[in-house]
């Protein structure tokens, strides 16, 4: 790990004209090289809490908010969107909301475009972007036509071309069939110990959560837990409370600790729940 790239103190934000907040009070750390997941039940304020990160709140969605954000040594109250954009890439759910342009090429140029970058390094960024997501060959296929999978591709590419150090991913995979996700999950992998790149994600699947260096529980616009993966999906009232769906092996082992099993770290892998057991069974026969 390195230094800290995601810092949040005391935030609390309120749309307009709204009568709740939507975040309350949220302190987090995030260092540079971490793969944190962001999980919680739905209207908790992930997705608000991920536009933060880029600016869009407050300088597109004003509200009211209080506390600070600093991305990468930014503060971002102080500053705007596009200079933001270039630390803090973001992909979400529907990648047909982030995808205009008439080929994937022009597609993954179009943000390095409108920051005036000079002819030769988009097309140096191009490259990169489209190789490191490999989608070498799909330069002047409609994205239009593409699968889910590929047109998330995409979307990635485009974020990637900027350069940053942070992507935001909103439930990147919530509409992707299987092979789709893992090749995304895959990829996310590889970018992270590659590239060093920092990633939070809202995500509540099993291989989110593998790959997660921490989680972070959300209800009701609080962080309620936070901490390595076992840890916090051990804590069964926080899970409860921020009512979320775990891995089917951890939700196993917690009916089995209501049965009186001593279990004191929830397995999150079907290979981790096999060891268990075996211990378990072992311990039982006196071996």
């Amino acid at each position: 790990m390195g230094r800290e790239m995601i810092h949040i103190k005391d935030l609390t934000y309120s749309y307009p004209r709204s009568d709740a907040p939507s975040l309350r009070d949220i302190s987090l750390e995030i260092e540079e090289g971490e793969i944190v997941t962001l999980m919680g039940h739905t209207g908790c304020g992930k997705s608000t809490l991920c536009l933060t990160l880029n600016g869009v709140i407050p300088h597109a969605l004003r509200g009211t908010m209080s506390g600070s954000v600093v991305v990468d040594g930014l503060d971002t109250q102080e500053h705007g969107i596009p200079e933001l954009a270039s630390r803090v890439g973001m992909l979400f759910q529907d990648p047909e909301t982030q995808l205009f342009s008439v080929t994937v090429e022009s597609e993954v140029a179009f943000g390095p475009e409108n920051l005036a970058t000079p002819r030769d390094e988009i097309v140096e960024r191009v490259r990169w972007a489209m190789k490191a997501t490999r989608l070498d060959g799909f330069e002047h296929r409609e994205p239009s036509n593409l699968s889910g999978g590929e047109k998330q591709l995409v979307a990635l590419a485009a974020a990637l071309a900027m350069r940053p150090k942070i992507l935001v991913l909103d439930e990147p995979t919530s509409e992707l069939d299987p092979a789709g996700t893992l090749r995304i999950f895959s990829l996310i992998r590889e970018l992270n110990e590659r590239y060093g790149i920092t990633f939070l994600m809202v995500e509540h699947k099993e291989e989110a959560i593998k790959l997660s260096d921490r989680l972070f529980l959300m209800k009701d616009g609080e962080i309620i837990c936070e901490g390595e993966p076992h840890d916090v999906l051990s804590d069964i009232d926080a899970v409860k409370a921020a009512r979320i769906r775990v891995p089917q092996v951890s939700e196993l082992f917690y009916r089995l600790r209501e049965r009186g099993l001593d279990i004191d770290e929830v397995p999150i892998t079907v290979e981790e729940g096999y060891e268990l057991l075996q211990g378990i069974l072992r311990g039982r026969r006196g071996v």
